[in-house]
């Protein structure tokens, strides 16, 4: 087969045809006063008609885009007018041919040599072609040179002959075999080879016509389990599955023939008769009227399942999106829906149908909250937590909390909005606001009920206090023993009303209405004071009460208030203790600011020793004598030590005691 580049050396010309011109010319010049005038011009015009011809099949064969379709018609025409040349120029040899000039038959004798020399060199491949043009162009001439029978006529034919044949089989060689590549393409050749038989894909050079497989690659082999030698036998109607009748090899072929190239599924089988999906890339190639497919055959099982997976997973996606409680739209870069969740279409009662391909419906209640929200999404790219009222189906209006996101997809950016309605969620916010106020207002009728209380305690005992008095100095001037029991009375009165006072206090440190006013004092002194007041509880019962308190230690604290922890701690130790038992307080060693007070009563079990300075839970119980308590002392005492920033603790075991730890910041640490 001749390829293109080929082609174009054989029969493009144009140089040529441009020697033929000159050689006429420079012949009708020298033979000018050997025949008539008219016969010359003939000639001549014989001559630079063919030039002119040939030119014109030059320019024509290189503007050719593909020099295979049509080039036996043009190699006819071209070897037609080949010989119609060597006609014309052996006609100018034969008829012009001057008998008595030697000179003058030399002359024309090198000249026709010289257009066949030029005609042979210009295409050495028409060996043939050459031959009958060489024949045609001197045999005329050579037969007038020997007819008179003269030796040097003679010699000169031969002689021109002898160059003639000489010229012809040197061009011989050349003949229509490509010529030899050189030596590095020798080298590549089995590289390239190797290449595409090791390829990816399964390579296939077919007949068109017929739909024979002529040539296949080795991966072609390898994948359809067959021999080189058995798929070159077999058409491509043996492995392509999915031509039929509706779509056979000559439609395909058909197909092919308006366009270079074409892409398309089909499906190979085996030798083993499985079967595979395939993406094929065809492309039709026509060489010296012989039309010829290469197809590039890929197999895409793991593609098409990778297909199929996707496709699955839009399924469940799909399948989320419409089943979350939530609205979900989103909008093209037009502002035009494109998704729209069955949540939305339940919301808002518009079936999807309607609203794909539409601007948002009208379902903001307040239209400059919708324009705020989606100027914040164009600007920031992303609103979240954005509160609404939003016309629902059957014109209700509900509370949502409206998000959006801008993202940028392969085709193109995308906006999407969700919704969530709030509507139970506000109404329950409004309930919590609602019961916070009213507990603030029964916070404020309990400080008041208190506070009513306290000084409705402190009008009777103020009476009591004044009546006792006036007692007492009748009961002095007769000099009996009543105003020693009245003094007592007058001092748990006293103690009554300090307590009653105290207690408004804690009330009020419990809301916060007052902080403890803090000063320095004695530790030892000031637990003196406090333990003489239950000396004569504590005798009564046979306990001991004993200060260990170092002279030296001093406390920063609310005198009244760390007042009241001491004397509860006091009352329950005797409270909890017997005949025997005592009562000690003491500094622990390396722990400055605390007091420890223990006793060695009956202790307490794990349940009240868990929840004894909690409100809520009732952890009260009788004394060793059958005390009762209200089980809200302690609670309190642990109130007023976390408002001076400090601790109240305890260790117990039952049936061994108990030890209270009242721990306050040291001096100094306060304002660290």
């Amino acid at each position: 087969m001749m390829n293109n580049q080929r082609a174009r050396t054989l029969y493009a010309g144009r140089l040529a045809a441009l020697t033929d011109m000159m050689a006429g010319g420079v012949a009708a010049a020298a033979l000018w006063t050997v025949a008539p005038h008219e016969h010359i011009a003939a000639w001549l015009a014989a001559i630079l008609a063919a030039a002119m011809v040939r030119l014109y099949m030059s320019i024509k064969l290189g503007r050719l885009r593909r020099l295979g379709e049509g080039l036996a018609i043009w190699r006819r025409i071209f070897v037609l007018l080949m010989l119609l040349r060597g006609a014309v120029w052996g006609a100018g040899g034969y008829f012009f041919f001057p008998p008595d000039d030697i000179a003058g038959q030399m002359f024309l004798f090198l000249l026709i040599l010289a257009v066949c020399a030029q005609t042979v060199s210009a295409h050495p491949g028409l060996w043939l072609e050459n031959l009958g043009f060489s024949l045609l162009a001197l045999m005329p001439m050579t037969s007038r040179c020997v007819m008179p029978g003269e030796p040097q006529g003679i010699a000169m034919a031969v002689g021109a002959w002898t160059l003639l044949v000489m010229l012809l089989f040197s061009a011989r060689g050349l003949g229509l075999e490509e010529p030899s590549p050189p030596a590095e393409n020798k080298t590549e050749e089995p590289l390239l080879k190797n290449l595409l038989n090791h390829a990816g894909e399964s390579i296939f050079i077919i007949n068109a016509p017929t739909g024979r497989i002529i040539e296949v690659n080795e991966t072609a082999c390898v994948t359809l389990g067959y021999t080189r030698e058995e798929l070159c036998s077999m058409e491509v109607r043996d492995l392509e599955v999915t031509f039929s009748k509706d779509r056979t090899w000559e439609s395909h072929v058909e197909e092919t023939h308006k366009q270079d190239s074409k892409v398309f599924d089909g499906i190979h089988k085996r030798k083993d008769g499985s079967q595979f999906p395939v993406e094929v890339n065809v492309k039709n190639i026509r060489e010296n009227d012989l039309e010829y497919i290469v197809a590039f055959a890929r197999d895409v099982s793991e593609k098409e399942k990778i297909v199929e997976r996707l496709a699955d997973s839009e399924k469940e996606l799909n399948t989320i999106l419409e089943s979350l409680p939530i609205s979900i739209m989103i909008f093209d870069e037009e502002g035009l829906i494109d998704y729209f969740n069955l949540a939305s279409s339940d919301w808002y009662g518009i079936p999807a149908t309607e609203a794909m391909g539409n601007p948002e419906p009208d379902i903001w209640a307040n239209h400059e909250q919708r324009d705020h929200f989606y100027s914040l999404l164009q600007k920031r790219g992303y609103v979240g937590d954005f509160e609404a009222v939003h016309h629902m189906a059957g014109g209700v209006q509900q509370w949502v909390l409206v998000s959006g996101v801008k993202i940028l997809l392969s085709d193109g950016p995308v906006t999407l909005v969700t919704r969530r309605e709030i509507t139970d969620l506000k109404k329950t916010e409004e309930g919590l606001k609602a019961a916070k106020l009213k507990a603030e207002a029964a916070t404020k009728l309990k400080d008041q009920f208190v506070s009513l209380v306290s000084h409705d305690l402190r009008s009777p005992l103020g009476s009591i206090q004044g009546l006792v008095r006036l007692l007492r100095g009748q009961w002095s001037q007769e000099g009996k023993k009543g105003p020693e029991i009245i003094e007592k009375v007058i001092k748990a009165t006293d103690m009554m009303v300090t307590m009653v006072d105290q207690l408004l206090d804690i009330s009020r440190l419990q809301t916060g209405k007052i902080t403890p006013r803090l000063e320095r004092f004695s530790a030892r002194n000031f637990m003196d004071d406090l333990m003489e007041d239950f000396d004569f509880l504590a005798s009564e019962k046979g306990v001991a009460l004993v200060n260990e308190l170092p002279q030296e230690m001093f406390l920063n604290a609310d005198r009244a208030l760390l007042g009241e922890v001491a004397r509860n701690l006091f009352s329950n130790a005797v409270k909890f203790c017997s005949d025997g038992n005592r009562v000690v307080v003491y500094n622990p060693q390396g722990r400055p600011g605390v007091i420890a007070v223990k006793d060695d009563g009956v202790g307490m079990d794990g349940f009240i020793l868990e929840n004894i300075f909690k409100h809520e839970v009732k952890t009260t119980s009788d004394g060793t004598a059958g005390e009762k308590g209200t089980g809200l002392g302690l609670p309190y005492c642990h109130s007023i030590m976390k408002a001076h920033g400090g601790d109240l603790t305890v260790e117990s075991e039952k049936g061994k005691g108990s030890v209270f730890y009242v721990a306050l910041q040291e001096e100094g640490e306060k304002d660290r």
